[in-house]
């Protein structure tokens, strides 16, 4: 497990960053991670007024073959976003959510490696 904290604290500027790794093996050849990270902010530097909070979860999840010839990779994420105050009108407040997957192939004894793999992201807004 690994654990990151950021926090800055002034007259005009309030953010807490956020990260957590989460890693483990649940069997022999595969590895699962969960990854959540938290954003939360408050600006009122040079007269504005603006909130923001962000939320990054993904988790990841990789097999191995036994005879180390295939990799199976998956990710799975989301990317939630909320902004307000007086001074943020522009930028809009999102959900997101991302899903990729990819399958390698790496004979040890061959020169050549073959790699196929396709992803989605998809958005809305709330607004």
């Amino acid at each position: 497990m690994q654990w990151r904290q950021e926090a800055v604290a002034g007259d005009h500027l309030l953010r807490s960053y956020t990260r957590v790794e989460l890693a483990g093996q649940p069997r022999e050849g595969w590895q699962a991670r969960f990854i959540p990270e938290l954003d939360l902010r408050r600006d009122r530097s040079f007269g504005a007024d603006r909130r923001e909070l962000r939320f990054r979860p993904e988790a990841r999840l990789r097999a191995v073959s036994l005879d180390r010839r295939d990799t199976w990779d998956v990710t799975l994420g989301g990317d939630w976003s909320r902004t307000s105050g007086t001074s943020d009108v522009l930028t809009l407040d999102r959900n997101a959510g991302r899903l990729l997957a990819r399958w390698t192939r790496a004979p040890i004894e061959s020169p050549w490696e073959l790699e196929l793999g396709a992803g989605a992201d998809l958005r809305a807004f709330p607004d």
